[in-house]
């Protein structure tokens, strides 16, 4: 038996940036967060600019690597 734990199908979850990205009728907005084919507000860890930092830092560290 499977169960759903409230989580989307890899579909369900690529719908709304496919739409933004390809849809004409959106072509002009750009720069927001979209959740659910609708502008939403992002979390208060996604503003956090000094989380945003360390992510971006690590982030160059580990792909110097390669």
């Amino acid at each position: 038996m499977q169960r759903n734990l409230g989580f989307k199908t890899i579909a369900q979850g690529a719908a709304t940036g496919v739409f933004f990205a390809t849809h004409p009728s959106v072509k002009k907005i750009s720069g927001e967060y979209f959740t659910n084919f609708a502008i939403g507000n992002p979390s208060a860890l996604a503003q956090d600019e000094n989380l945003a930092s360390r992510l971006w830092n690590v982030t160059e560290d580990l792909i110097a690597k390669f």
